[in-house]
């Protein structure tokens, strides 16, 4: 028995999981703390408006986290070379481009902000505005994490976020008890993103110094990865966005009010297991590197992350009521009959996320179109059917079902 912890606590998988996995639960309490006391303090209406805004700034992430997810992939390539002139090189230019990137996407959002305003029925277009500004600071706070991620430095990833984490909460509860309502919420969500910037960033100090040089990158190779893992972010983000931006525009505000809680109450599971994917990710990236096994890393991650999805479904089956409660109070007690089925549509998500992942790791780059055909379907079919809050719930039960079977399939027995 001895003899196996010993193994486990060498494994790097495991390990590096239970850091990711202790620290990211650190940082989601927060976040989750975060949203129940917003949702206590703005109520139905003002935390549905909220959310939706939350939503669009997801979105727009969807443009930093596939270049995130591919520098990782890069970064864990050329540690495993042990180039260290090229990580210096990647991590200047990433830096000055993302910037600019942003900033071009920033003004853009400015401009569209009054059509986002209309659509989503919102009380002005500065919770829009404080949107474009969070992606401008929170791009190249991702990439610098995604540098952290491709060296394995995980500990560091851990600490920038628990102290984005802890400022955002402390941050919204001052800015909304001074009456800035969901825009005080908002700004919040800005401020604290350059507190995670300022650390990632503090973490890479010795890559400014030394020297640096152009790594062997083949260009065309680049994108020809980043391209799909574009797709990637953008079907995935989509599943779990689009629903409460969807809602927001068909449902009465009270009604968006209650999804966007259900919502979070589901994406709980996600969070929760969102380490074992991105450990596993630049692992098998730097073990494919050097020729070594990696189907192993794949079932262990599966395994690990249906343990953990199976008890919160459990949790929420047995108790809807007193989840609700303890998490958004009784305003919002109307959604409970709804918990485990946004529970399972939220582990059938993960675990289909998980594959997706695994499938890029190892450049089998066709994957994303299942994700983009389940994201497209999902819009289509509830802008189609929109009756009442559980049909929506159904309809993004049955496609994530459909796409985690059909990933099963691609991994296991579409892959030599």
């Amino acid at each position: 028995m001895r003899k196996k912890l010993v193994r486990l606590a060498g494994n790097k998988l495991i390990a590096g999981s239970l850091v990711m996995f202790s620290g990211t639960m650190v940082a989601n309490v927060g976040n989750y703390i975060y949203h129940l006391l917003m949702g206590r303090m703005l109520g139905p209406v003002g935390y549905g408006e909220l959310q939706s805004v939350i939503s669009v700034a997801y979105l727009l992430f969807i443009f930093i986290s596939a270049l995130a997810l591919t520098t990782t992939k890069f970064i864990a390539g050329l540690k495993g070379r042990g180039d260290q002139a090229g990580i210096r090189w990647l991590f200047a230019v990433l830096n000055r481009k993302v910037l600019l990137a942003a900033s071009v996407v920033l003004i853009l959002t400015i401009l569209g902000s009054p059509l986002a305003k209309n659509f989503l029925h919102l009380h002005s277009t500065l919770p829009i505005i404080f949107a474009g500004l969070l992606f401008l600071i929170s791009a190249l706070s991702s990439v610098n994490r995604a540098i952290l991620q491709g060296l394995l430095r995980f500990k560091q990833i851990v600490q920038s976020h628990i102290s984005e984490t802890a400022f955002k909460v402390a941050a919204a509860v001052i800015l909304v008890s001074l009456g800035w309502a969901v825009d005080g919420a908002t700004l919040a969500l800005v401020l604290a993103s350059l507190v995670g910037l300022w650390t990632a960033f503090r973490f890479l100090k010795p890559l400014r110094h030394g020297r640096s040089s152009q790594p062997d990158l083949n260009k065309k190779i680049f994108l020809q990865y980043g391209l799909p893992v574009f797709f990637f972010n953008l079907s995935f983000t989509s599943l779990f966005t689009n629903d409460i931006i969807l809602v927001k525009h068909f449902f009465p505000a009270y009604e968006a009010g209650l999804y966007a809680s259900l919502a979070v109450l589901g994406k709980i599971i996600f969070f929760a297991t969102g380490a074992i994917p991105n450990v596993m990710f630049p692992m098998i990236v730097h073990r494919r590197s050097q020729g070594k096994k990696i189907k192993h890393l794949l079932l262990a991650s599966l395994a690990l992350l249906s343990i953990i999805a199976a008890a919160a479904v459990l949790v929420y089956w047995l108790f809807p009521k007193l989840m609700v409660r303890l998490l958004f109070g009784s305003d919002y007690l109307a959604i409970a009959p709804l918990l485990v089925w946004m529970a399972i549509f939220m582990s059938l998500y993960s675990l289909s996320y998980l594959l997706t992942s695994f499938s890029l790791s190892i450049e089998k780059t066709k994957v994303v179109f299942f994700g983009v055909a389940a994201a497209l379907l999902q819009v289509t079919l509830i802008a189609l059917f929109h009756q009442q809050l559980l049909q929506v719930v159904w309809i993004s039960i049955g496609i994530t079902g459909c796409l985690f079977l059909s990933l099963v399939v691609y991994s296991f027995y579409g892959q030599k």
